[in-house]
């Protein structure tokens, strides 16, 4: 399944890749809809200053004091955890879902200021729209930086939005119309040309080893 989301006419879509169906859910706002991230019980979306969950066609409000946090957040989910990055603040936090609770995630200070996306799996992966991806991890019981640079490709490393599997990084650069895949460890495996204009955002489907591209209105497909 491919989900789209149009925050202007109130909808999300549910897109059935093998045989072209689509349904759709409806919202109550025409807020905006960011930072998508997908846990086993639906899907988290960032809609202004609140956190929205889709399950099924059901969507409710998350407990979160978002609020509070001023400037740009990109959320993720990763068990059952909520976590918030807050550019302005330069903080990761860690909300258990379901409750106003959280904690600072980071245990040194960092410069997130620059980012794109990000993605948790135990360690926490950050794309950034003027340089190379930040790793943080734990070491020695503290989630700190990870030294960690990618292969030295041309042009150089930037990401708009990042999507991390099992094996490897795959990175939507909207300024150079491209598509990176790496493995976990940096390596560069491929670099993608798109020559389609407006790109918004993609899907990496490994096992079927295609790519889906949204440009404009439109959906692209190509192999990998």
């Amino acid at each position: 399944k491919l989900y789209i989301s149009d925050g202007t006419n109130k909808t999300i879509y549910n897109f059935n890749l093998k045989d072209s169906n689509r349904s759709q859910i409806a919202l109550t706002n025409s807020t905006p809809l960011s930072s998508p991230t997908i846990s086993d019980s639906g899907i988290y979306y960032l809609a202004g200053q609140k956190v929205i969950k889709v399950n099924g066609e059901i969507v409710s409000d998350v407990k979160v004091d978002l609020e509070k946090l001023q400037g740009e957040n990109l959320i993720q989910t990763y068990l059952n955890f909520l976590y918030i990055l807050n550019k302005k603040d330069n903080k990761i936090y860690k909300y258990t879902i379901g409750s106003l609770n959280r904690t600072d995630w980071l245990s040194e200070s960092a410069d997130l200021s620059k980012a794109t996306d990000f993605k948790v799996d135990g360690k926490i992966i950050v794309s950034q729209a003027n340089s190379d991806l930040l790793e943080f991890g734990k070491v020695s019981g503290r989630n700190i930086k990870i030294d960690y640079k990618t292969a030295a490709i041309t042009p150089v490393i930037r990401a708009d939005k990042l999507i991390m599997t099992a094996t490897n990084f795959y990175l939507l650069d909207l300024k150079n119309n491209r598509l990176i895949s790496l493995t976990r460890g940096g390596a560069l495996i491929k670099q993608y040309r798109l020559v389609k204009d407006g790109l918004k955002d993609f899907a990496i489907d490994e096992a079927g080893k295609s790519a889906y591209i949204l440009a404009g209105t439109t959906v692209y497909k190509f192999g990998l």
